[in-house]
């Protein structure tokens, strides 16, 4: 287990937004062949750009999870933040704390 002793360290809980074509692979119910190669590079990205807006303990944003019937109409459940690198992390803590 990740242990800040200088500062608070960085996570966060739930879904991410999945990418068009992972939301498609699971609306058609796509055979595991097909699903699970664009299932790990999805899980790849989403783990690279939370790496990247530095997050210190990052997750897999529940793509692996069954989407709802209509994933469209629970869209707005899902919010994210994409967080510019080039701010200093005392400025990023007043702007999204």
């Amino acid at each position: 287990m990740k242990r800040g002793t200088d500062r608070i360290l960085v996570t966060h809980v739930g879904s991410l937004p999945r990418p068009n074509d992972l939301i498609e692979l699971y609306r058609d119910d796509a055979p595991d062949d097909n699903l699970q190669p664009r299932l790990r590079s999805s899980i790849a990205d989403i783990v690279r750009q939370q790496v990247e807006a530095g997050i210190d303990i990052v997750n897999d944003g529940e793509f692996g999870k069954p989407l709802p019937p209509d994933p469209a109409r629970h869209q707005h459940l899902t919010i994210a933040y994409r967080v510019p690198n080039s701010l200093p992390r005392s400025k990023l803590s007043r702007e999204f704390g």
